[in-house]
């Protein structure tokens, strides 16, 4: 089975498309909502302010100028604290997880959408990985043994070569979370030939097998990490808005 370059296309394209907005999204809601909080803030760092009083190395030039600009950094602190914060800290960590939610998202409908085709075209992959390595086992002596081939799938996919970037990826996060013990048990159940099973069987085993595997590893996105970045977001503006 043969993956269409234009299916792979328009779901590379949907995939950019979704990861992109998800990242705008929630950097424009994160800088729209610590520009905000900075603005409420404003009374807090004018009491910081007040206390500072006139610098005469700023008399002294250009150089002056900068001097006193590190001493205007260094003795306001709490203020230089806050808009790093709020101004750069916070957005750039709703960027990171608008680039993480919209990755998972984008996965997860670009999988879902293609999942038996996925799913086909790795079990005919591996099916002929798996009757390569029995033919090498032949010529050495050795029986074919559905236990060891199993017992080799995480490895196997791994091993498959010119996968497209998108499915070498979902291939790599299949091997960490086969369950090779469940495997074993459920795909001998499906073969009736065990000792020597024909491709069709086998395939069709691994498929079934696959299938299962993506709905246990591919998980529809959550909104679980941003709701602790605002907590703490709120929280830290809330602690400087009494304590100051």
């Amino acid at each position: 089975m043969k993956i269409d370059p234009v299916t792979v296309l328009k779901s590379a394209t949907k995939a950019s498309f979704t990861i992109l907005t998800n990242i705008l999204f929630f950097f424009m809601i994160g800088l729209t909502f610590n520009l905000i909080l900075l603005v409420f803030l404003f009374p807090e760092m004018q009491s910081l302010t007040s206390n500072l009083g006139g610098l005469p190395v700023a008399r002294a030039g250009g150089i002056g100028a900068i001097l006193a600009l590190i001493i205007i950094v260094i003795e306001l602190w709490p203020i230089t604290l806050m808009v790093l914060n709020f101004g750069f800290l916070f957005p750039f960590l709703h960027f990171l997880f608008g680039k993480k939610y919209g990755i998972a998202k984008a996965l997860y409908f670009m999988i879902g959408d293609n999942s038996p085709m996925l799913s086909s075209y790795l079990s005919e992959r591996l099916e002929t990985y798996i009757r390569k390595k029995t033919e090498i086992d032949k010529n050495k002596e050795k029986n074919f043994s559905i236990a060891k081939q199993i017992q080799n799938l995480p490895s196997y996919l791994s091993k498959l070569e010119e996968l497209p970037s998108p499915i070498r990826f979902l291939a790599s996060k299949l091997s960490e979370k086969l369950k090779i013990g469940t495997l074993l048990e459920d795909i001998s159940k499906q073969i009736p030939d065990r000792e020597n099973p024909n491709p069709e069987d086998l395939q069709l085993a691994l498929k079934k097998t696959i299938e299962y595997a993506i709905q246990e590893t591919v998980l529809p996105p959550t909104f679980g990490w941003f709701f602790k970045l605002y907590g703490i977001n709120l929280g830290i503006f809330l602690i400087l808005k009494f304590l100051l």
